[in-house]
């Protein structure tokens, strides 16, 4: 891959930085999509799919743990795996050192305006870890904000799971209007969680909005 021209960090979530070029997002859309991502000890990702996207990975150094055919593997220096379209996957890094690997989506579709949505939401401070009410909402707001591009599909057993009946609502505002519609998204599910629900109102976001 050229020279990377930008950094995506997503640390506070994944603990992935991701080293790519700073290309407009409809350039992506049809041609692979290769990033070099650096896995700090303790990345992970939750269990999903790209139903219209292979996805490879060939680690450049340390160890990377990636979930294929349903279990765990370990993956060295100079060796690949592919992901075929529609597969469960994951990553981690069950380490103590750092690891680097190119990633590749093919097509890129929506990938990177994926992350740098998240990267968005970090540098505002809606998100801050993966766990809590606050995080869960802003976290599972995003692949719905993006499921009009079929890119990621996450597991409903997955981490964000339990914010997902209250993000619906958010998703055809900001689908396909970009990163700010996306954060305004999140901001607009955050403060409609119904009164009386379960969840108590000292948890509930503060409006973000004017």
């Amino acid at each position: 891959m050229e020279k990377p021209t930008k950094v995506i960090d997503t640390s506070s979530v994944l603990g992935v930085k991701v080293f790519c070029q700073d290309l407009p997002a409809a350039d992506l859309i049809d041609q692979p999509l290769t990033v070099e991502a650096e896995f700090a000890p303790g990345a992970r990702s939750i269990h999903h799919t790209h139903p219209h996207q292979e996805e490879s990975y060939t680690v450049l150094s340390g160890v990377l743990d990636l979930l294929v055919d349903g279990r765990w593997r370990r993956f060295q220096p100079g060796e690949s795996v592919r992901i075929p379209k529609g597969a469960v996957h994951a990553f981690r890094n069950s380490t103590k050192t750092p690891a680097r690997a190119l990633n590749t989506h093919d097509p890129g579709l929506r990938t990177q305006e994926y992350l740098e949505c998240l990267e968005l939401l970090i540098r505002e401070g809606k998100v801050s870890g993966r766990s809590g009410l606050r995080n869960g909402i802003y976290l599972a707001c995003i692949p719905w904000s993006f499921a009009g591009s079929s890119w990621l599909s996450a597991r409903r057993t997955g981490s964000y799971g339990h914010s997902r009946r209250w993000v619906w609502c958010s998703a055809s505002g900001c689908r396909q209007r970009g990163r700010k519609a996306c954060s305004e998204g999140a901001d607009f599910a955050a403060t409609s969680l119904p009164a009386g629900s379960e969840y108590p109102a000292s948890e509930r976001i503060p409006s973000h909005r004017s």
